[in-house]
C-alpha cells in the first residue's frame, strides 16, 4: 500500500515514506488517506483509512475518514456503519449530516431524516442539514415542508447554492414560477458548475417556451458533463421549440442512447 507510484506528487510520496518508516502510526495512515482522497484515488484511500481505524479504533476521525472513502465508492451501507461509529464516539453535526446523506442514498429515508434532525439538535444553524431536510421533503412530494426548511437555510446562508436550487424546485412545484426563476438564476450564479441547477433552470425555461434562454444554460451544462441524458433531451426540446426538427431528432436520439447506456450499467 505504501509503495510510491508514478502518479504520486511530492507530498504524497513523502507521506508514503513516513508510513513506511512508522507503520503503526495511525495519524500518518489517516493523513495518507486524506491525501489519496483529495487525489481521487478512493480505493487506496480506503486501505489507508482502514489501517488508521484498526490502529486507533476509539478515534472518531479515523472512522469518519473510512466512511468517507466508502461513500466515495458508492458503498452506502458501509459508509453508514462508519459514520455511525464516528457518531457514537464523538457526535457532532457534520457526522450526523454525512450519516444522513449515506442513508438517503441507500433509500433509507426515515433514518436519514432522523440523522439530519440529529445534526440540527447539535447545531440549529447547521445549514447543510436544513438543506438536506428540505431536499428530503421534496423527494416525498411535500413542497410546502421543503420551503419551510429551505427558507430557514437561506436566512442563514442567502447564497447557498443547494438551498437556492432546492428552494427553486419547491417554488416550481407550488406554482411560484417567478420566484423559481429568480432562485435558479441566483443558484447558477453562486455555483456556475452545478449541472443539476443549470438543467433544472433550462427545463423550467422550456416549460415557459423560452428555448433561446434555455440553450444558454444547456450549453454551459454540457461543457461540464458531456454525457448527460437530461441535457441532450433539453437540447432536443429547445431545438423542437425553435423549429429545428432534424437537430431535435439527433438530440433526442442521443438522450435515449445515454439512458439505455446508464440502464445497462446499473443492471450489470
Amino acid at each position: 500500500m505504501t509503495e510510491p507510484t508514478a502518479a504520486d506528487d511530492p507530498q504524497l510520496a513523502a507521506l508514503r515514506a513516513a508510513v513506511e518508516s512508522r507503520p503503526d502510526d495511525a495519524r500518518l495512515h489517516f493523513q495518507l488517506g486524506e491525501r489519496l482522497q483529495l487525489a481521487s484515488r478512493p480505493e487506496e484511500a480506503l486501505a489507508a483509512f482502514e489501517r488508521a481505524a484498526e490502529l486507533a479504533p476509539q478515534v472518531a476521525a479515523a472512522h469518519f475518514g473510512l466512511a468517507g472513502a466508502y461513500f466515495a465508492l458508492g458503498r452506502w451501507n458501509d459508509a453508514v456503519d462508519g459514520f455511525r461509529r464516528a457518531w457514537d464516539l464523538d457526535p457532532d453535526a457534520p457526522t450526523a449530516n454525512n450519516l444522513g446523506n449515506a442513508l438517503a442514498l441507500g433509500d433509507r429515508l426515515d433514518e436519514a431524516e432522523e440523522a439530519f434532525q440529529n445534526a440540527l439538535n447539535h447545531d440549529a444553524a447547521f445549514v447543510p442539514a436544513l438543506v438536506n431536510l428540505g431536499r428530503l421533503s421534496l423527494l416525498r412530494g411535500d413542497a410546502e415542508a421543503a420551503l419551510a426548511r429551505l427558507t430557514s437555510a437561506l436566512e442563514l446562508a442567502p447564497e447557498h447554492p443547494g438551498a437556492l436550487m432546492f428552494a427553486a424546485a419547491a417554488w416550481r412545484r407550488t406554482g411560484g414560477t417567478d420566484e423559481a426563476l429568480r432562485l435558479y438564476a441566483r443558484s447558477v450564479t453562486a455555483d456556475p458548475k452545478n449541472v443539476a441547477a443549470l438543467v433544472d433552470f433550462a427545463e423550467l425555461l422550456l416549460e415557459l417556451k423560452r428555448p433561446d434562454e434555455a440553450m444558454v444554460h444547456l450549453v454551459k451544462a454540457v461543457e461540464i458533463e458531456p454525457d448527460d441524458a437530461r441535457i441532450f433531451h433539453g437540447f432536443g426540446e429547445a431545438n423542437r421549440q425553435r423549429g429545428r426538427m432534424i437537430e431535435a431528432q439527433f438530440c433526442f436520439a442521443r438522450a435515449a442512447d445515454l439512458r439505455n447506456q446508464a440502464a445497462g450499467e446499473a443492471s450489470a
